[in-house]
């Protein structure tokens, strides 16, 4: 291996111990959103409605299907505002 990629200098750190790897073949690249020439979002229509989102890969470690079944909870508590999963 030439080089490895890490998304911050935390994991870096973390993954040259763990791999016994020289810290300095490990390069950070840190992800994220360029907005840059998006405008604004228009607020939602209805101002009471609640979004819970998920945004992540679909894997078992992230806990999606937690966040399912809590959502199936909370939309069926009728002392809640409207509910909305994306």
């Amino acid at each position: 291996v030439d080089a490895f990629v890490a998304l911050n200098a935390y994991y870096a750190d973390l993954m040259a111990e763990y791999l016994s790897v020289p810290r300095a073949k490990i390069t950070v690249i840190r992800h994220g959103l360029n907005l840059a020439g998006y405008a604004e979002r228009a607020k939602p229509a209805d101002p009471a409605l609640v979004t819970i989102g998920y945004f992540a890969r679909i894997a078992v470690e992230k806990g999606l299907h937690h966040l399912i079944e809590a959502f199936g909870i909370l939309a069926g508590d009728a002392s809640l505002p409207p509910l909305k999963l994306r």
